[in-house]
């Protein structure tokens, strides 16, 4: 991994000193290193101190650089070279422990309940503006009144959270010890069969969950990577609830190979089991796979992206696709609301030739029948999903194309008052009503009108040729497909 230019290639504030000064950063992730690599068995019983003294230090540093917190005195002891630096030993610290098991269960032995608890119980160290932001974006989304300035202080607050690495720094050594428990066979040994439960279910939500996956970043994607590695693992991970996190790492991260090589090769069991919090980690991951791709809409026909969707209809029916449709904003592509109301309409007999196999007829007709969706239907299938606040947002774009719409002009007037004195329902009806008659173009699907009237306006405007040059690329696309 290449930490790059950030926060998290800066020194700490204190000078180091040699030998370094005792309890302080230095001192502690050297003598970790020192005693685990050693194998010193008779010192063992200073770890659990030290991992917690060191867990304690970065996050004095972050407080200190993000929030300016100048108060703690400890922060003479921050005297790392760079916390990348100590994170890597970090890491390397728990790879021993991974790799040589014995290490492990003497430290866990000598830890008692509560380095367990250190370990598998205790929350990891989230700041505050970690904790602000995960709260405040969780109200914008369900705010009907939020506008452009809620959004850009929810901003503010995003920026500086993504300066507070101090959960990162710690990750790939939590996450390293949690893969060893999950991996370790259990099989009469209840005390070692806790601690890999409850590393198999903190894990899963690390991984899937979007929030912790944003925080603990490539940390946790490269201290996974056992798991994908191993096809038993993978399926226990996957029942667990944990599929969405290969996924994930399929859309972007330091293993997308990997990723596409495990999910090519993971057996349909995998997909028993699953719950709708599971699911919903996959679709919001395929989402995402469309976002970032540079193959835009056509991302769907490969051969990873058509499985999950068929896998996901086989096990599952419709709920998921239903689910993750409702989740769509604007910006989203309209996947999942499509398949939604497709497969709810669908025949019993093509129903029975969808579950037959990925590559069946009914499948490619299906996926081919999304990429060449005409714009003005995605607009509708859009519209229908957005709260109040998102319709005034986009008002611009849907409901009609004619650019002197006469009541499009007025509700954008509404949508000013609204911004001065707050909600008002005869306005939000004016909107719904207006949006709810909207049709698109017979002829090029790509326009849509509130009226006939706006449609023969925007005609004689210049439509006329526009319309004809877009039917005959739409024709051009399907016959190059």
């Amino acid at each position: 991994m290449n930490a790059g230019d950030s926060p998290f290639t800066e020194r700490g504030p204190a000078t180091r000193k040699t030998p370094p000064i005792e309890t302080g950063a230095c001192w502690c992730y050297e003598n970790a290193l020192r005693i685990v690599e050693g194998d010193r068995r008779d010192e063992f019983h200073k770890l659990p101190a030290i991992f917690r003294r060191l867990r304690y230090l970065i996050r004095v540093y972050y407080d200190f650089r993000v929030t300016q917190d100048r108060t703690a005195d400890a922060i003479k002891y921050c005297d790392f070279p760079t916390v990348f630096e100590m994170t890597l030993t970090l890491h390397k610290i728990g790879l021993y422990l991974q790799l040589d098991l014995p290490r492990l269960w003497a430290l866990m032995a000598v830890g008692g309940l509560s380095f367990e608890n250190f370990l598998l119980d205790e929350e990891l160290d989230i700041g505050p503006y970690r904790t602000l932001h995960r709260k405040m974006a969780k109200h914008l989304e369900k705010d009907e009144e939020a506008d452009d300035d809620d959004r850009e202080v929810v901003q503010a607050i995003s920026d500086n959270a993504g300066k507070d690495l101090a959960v990162y720094a710690m990750a790939w050594f939590f996450v390293d010890l949690h893969v060893a428990f999950i991996l370790t066979d259990t099989k009469g040994q209840p005390e070692r069969q806790r601690w890999a439960e409850k590393a198999l279910h903190r894990l899963v939500n690390w991984s899937t969950a979007s929030t912790w996956k944003d925080v603990l970043g490539d940390p946790l994607t490269d201290s996974i990577r056992p798991i994908y590695w191993n096809k038993d693992a993978m399926v226990k991970f996957s029942h667990a609830g944990g599929l969405g996190s290969l996924y994930g790492d399929w859309v972007n991260s330091s293993c997308v190979k990997l990723c596409e090589t495990t999910l090519q090769e993971l057996p349909a069991s995998a997909w028993e089991n699953q719950t709708k919090t599971s699911m919903l980690s996959i679709t919001r991951a395929l989402t995402s796979k469309m976002e970032w791709s540079d193959e835009g809409k056509n991302i769907v026909r490969h051969p990873v992206f058509a499985k999950a969707l068929f896998q996901m209809y086989k096990h599952h029916g419709v709920a998921p696709f239903s689910t993750a449709g409702r989740r769509e904003t604007w910006n989203t592509a309209v996947l999942f609301h499509f398949l939604s109301h497709s497969l709810k309409r669908a025949t019993p007999e093509m129903q029975t030739q969808l579950i037959k196999s990925a590559s069946s007829p009914a499948w490619k007709n299906l996926i081919e029948e999304y990429i060449f969706l005409p714009d003005s239907i995605e607009r509708r299938y859009k519209w229908s999903n957005l709260n109040i606040s998102g319709k005034w947002d986009c008002l611009e774009y849907y409901g009609c194309d004619n650019p002197n719409c006469l009541e499009k002009a007025e509700l954008k007037k509404g949508r000013e008052a609204r911004g001065k004195r707050g909600r008002n329902e005869d306005w939000e009806k004016r909107l719904e009503a207006w949006g709810g008659k909207s049709k698109s173009c017979a002829s090029c699907q790509e326009t849509s009108y509130c009226s006939t009237d706006c449609q023969k306006a925007h005609w004689k405007a210049g439509h006329r040729e526009k319309c004809k040059e877009a039917s005959l690329k739409r024709q051009q696309r399907k016959l190059r497909s």
